[in-house]
């Protein structure tokens, strides 16, 4: 599995555990849990998705085409997150400790996923 979907399978491992462990407390904090998930790894998956697809660094100008496409998707990346967030709180009734548990452990997995070993395979 490449780096990108790597960290993005960590997050819903971490992010369905979460929601597993906030079942214990009813649906409505297990469902806070799964949009709280939604919010971090949605937008990861997109970004994972954008980063798979990379051009062939040749020369300077393709380097240079690649680290503004990269910030690019780090920017929407974060514009989704933000909107996601604002149409949660929005639309749908919420448990906080629910939506900010999941959402701290899904942005936490994304923090250490890199440093992990790789179990069985290449990056």
């Amino acid at each position: 599995m490449a780096a990108p979907f790597r960290i993005v399978g960590l997050q819903i491992a971490a992010v369905g555990a979460v929601c597993l462990l906030m079942s214990f407390g009813g649906f409505r904090q297990a469902g806070s849990a799964l949009l709280g998930g939604a919010v971090i790894v949605l937008p990861n998956a997109i970004f994972a998705f954008g980063a798979a697809r990379r051009l062939s660094l040749d020369g300077d100008d393709a380097r240079l085409r690649e680290a503004r496409r990269l910030v690019g998707h780090g920017a929407f990346k974060w514009l989704l997150t933000a909107v996601l967030m604002a149409a949660a709180f929005a639309l749908a009734t919420i448990e906080p400790l629910g939506f900010f548990a999941a959402l701290t452990v899904a942005i936490m997995a994304q923090m250490i996923a890199p440093v992990m070993p790789r179990v069985g395979g290449r990056a």
